[in-house]
């Protein structure tokens, strides 16, 4: 048996998958942040490794070892795009919540930890409803989940990724005009 080809290859197979499908997780998030140049910079990476594994694999079709670390490689790095998602993707996220009663308790929980929020009363096949928005930061989400099961663990809700959003109060980007900062100001003759 040779070691090489039976250990060192899939082993190298399976950490290559790795990293190629958790820069594939990241990329597909930065496509969706509009973050073009940084999403086409990893696609390079990703399938350069990609290609790599592959190679080795063709090199290698007699080694049934091979044919397991590439799907094993797979799935782990599936898992860990993940955690790092988690951890590396800033940015906000629309919290909807739907409610049919107790919805004051909710607003309540969300006033008492200073999560923001605006109400539309509402009526759908089932009667009448009130729908809560709010625009939270992914570190929020945990918050502001728990608020909604202990206050009313019958509600419906949702969250989605915003590729843009503006918040003209607050105050920590904030700037002394709204114009770009390209422009140019004239300051007289």
């Amino acid at each position: 048996m040779d070691l090489y080809s039976y250990v060192v290859i899939p082993i190298l197979i399976f950490l290559a998958r790795i990293i190629d499908v958790s820069l594939g997780t990241i990329r597909v998030l930065l496509i969706g942040k509009g973050r073009k140049i940084q999403a086409a910079g990893l696609g390079f990476i990703e399938v350069s490794i990609w290609l790599l594994a592959i190679k080795e694999i063709m090199n290698h079709l007699d080694n049934a070892v091979t044919y397991l670390a590439y799907p094993a490689g797979f799935a782990t790095g599936t898992y860990i795009g993940m955690l790092l998602e988690e951890r590396l993707m800033k940015g906000k996220l629309v919290l909807r919540v739907i409610v049919k009663k107790e919805r004051d308790q909710i607003r309540k929980a969300f006033d008492a930890n200073q999560i923001q929020y605006t109400v539309i009363e509402g009526e759908g096949s089932h009667g009448a409803s009130t729908i809560l928005f709010s625009i939270i930061d992914r570190k929020q989400v945990e918050e502001a989940v728990a608020l909604i099961n202990q206050n009313n663990p019958k509600a419906f809700y949702s969250l989605e990724p915003i590729k843009y959003a503006r918040d003209p109060l607050d105050q920590k980007h904030k700037r002394k005009h709204d114009l770009p900062r390209y422009f140019f100001y004239r300051k007289g003759k």
